[in-house]
This record gives structure tokens, C-alpha cells and sequence, in this order.
């Protein structure tokens, strides 16, 4: 846990300078801290109710962005926190916003001999109607994920709907499928306050249908924290 606070420490740092100098020749930096109550990836806890702390800092140039993002989890292999390395491009294609990206991911301080690294796809594509509503797709894949889990796919509908300058609310279904089988669905629905351009509160409820997977498929409520540069 101390190794994953020094570098999300680290990351807090880079984003401070990113903020400082947001263009670097072409490229432009950028950094994003979030503080949630908990960590959710993929509909379910990756902190065990615990709270957690995400750092990242994106470089950007033209439709191309690249980065590296930290943050702390609690694996049953005794991961502690993960380091994701990411790189893509983003565009506009037909009224549609869309990305593709790749990224390498280490669960940090597992035990010996444990599968601690993946890659994974990750595709979203996303359109906004009537300045107001956003629908949104992802998709993620991974041929061989972390653990004894081998092939995995989670895809994930949402909606977002603005109410006013401040307000929003969403929500969300996702379907994770994995192999060796342990499949589930995973819920969401929650509300977004602007604080300021760069500031952002989220408090969302998720859920899943299979409790009976354990604590971290179980329900909870979740606020974060989102803190742009």
C-alpha cells in the first residue's frame, strides 16, 4: 500500500507539472487525479471496500494519446496497486466519437510466481443527441487476462442525459464474460455535479446478479472525486 501511495504520488506530481506546461512542442499533457470511496472496474470492487486513489498523466498529439495511469487495488494474489501503460488514437467519424486503445497492465507486488500482467483492447464509441443526450458503447478484450482467467470481454452500454449546466445523470449496463466461465452483469446508475470546468463529483449505485461470486459483486454506493489538469 505504501509503494502504490508513493506512486500515485509520483502521478500527482507529473500531472502538476502537465499543468504547468500543457503544450510541449506539439504534444499537449495532460494529468487526472480521482479519489473515490471505492474502486470499481468493470462493475464490481477492486479494492474490497476500500478506498482508492487514481493517477494519470496523457500525452496528445493530433488524434494520437499515450500515457500512464496508477492506482491502488486489492487483489486476492496480494496485488497492492496496478500500473497501466496505455496508447491510441480518438477521432470523429460520422457524427460518432470514437477511440481505440491499447494498454498493458501489471497488478504490482503479487505473490511469486503469479500471472500479474495483461494486455487489453479497449474500443468506444459514442454519440451525443440534441446536445444533451450521450449514448455509449465499450467494448474490452483481453486473450488472456491476469490469474487462471484466460480469454475476457466486458461490453458496456450507457446514457447520460445533462439536466442543466451542473447536473447529469446516467447510467449503465455491462456484461463481462470470461474464461474459464464466470460470467456476470453488472449495473449502474448514478448523478454528476460539475464543480467548476475541471472539477466533477459522481455519486453512483452499482450492482451485479451474481452476489453469490462473493463480496466484491455485491451492491454499493460510490462517490468520487475527479480533478482535471
Amino acid at each position: 500500500m505504501c509503494k502504490a501511495l508513493l506512486l500515485l504520488a509520483a502521478a500527482f506530481g507529473l500531472a502538476a507539472t502537465a499543468a504547468s506546461a500543457t503544450e510541449v512542442g506539439p504534444f499537449k499533457l495532460g494529468g487526472e487525479i480521482k479519489v473515490g470511496s471505492e474502486g470499481i472496474t468493470k462493475g464490481i470492487s477492486e479494492t474490497e471496500g476500500n478506498a482508492q486513489v487514481v493517477g494519470a498523466v496523457t500525452a496528445t498529439y493530433k488524434p494520437f494519446f499515450a500515457g500512464i495511469r496508477l492506482k491502488n487495488v486489492k487483489g486476492s494474489d496480494g496485488t497492492d496497486d496496478q500500473t497501466q501503460w496505455f496508447a491510441g488514437a480518438k477521432g470523429d467519424i460520422a457524427g460518432f466519437k470514437a477511440s481505440l486503445q491499447l494498454l498493458y497492465k501489471t497488478n504490482n507486488n503479487a505473490r511469486p510466481g503469479t500471472d500479474d500482467d495483461f494486455y487489453e483492447w479497449q474500443s468506444d464509441i459514442s454519440r451525443t443527441f440534441n446536445k444533451s443526450t450521450t449514448v455509449k458503447y465499450t467494448a474490452i478484450y483481453s486473450p488472456d487476462l491476469s490469474g487462471a482467467t484466460e480469454e475476457a470481454w466486458w461490453h458496456d452500454l450507457s446514457v447520460s442525459q445533462k439536466l442543466n449546466a451542473k447536473w447529469a445523470v446516467s447510467g449503465g449496463v455491462g456484461i463481462r464474460r470470461l474464461s474459464p466461465e464466470r460470467d456476470y452483469t453488472g449495473y449502474n446508475l448514478g448523478a454528476n455535479y460539475t464543480v467548476t470546468k475541471a472539477t466533477g463529483l459522481d455519486l453512483r449505485y452499482y450492482d451485479t446478479d451474481k452476489h453469490e461470486y462473493g463480496k466484491r459483486f455485491g451492491d454499493r454506493l460510490v462517490l468520487t472525486l475527479t480533478q482535471k489538469f
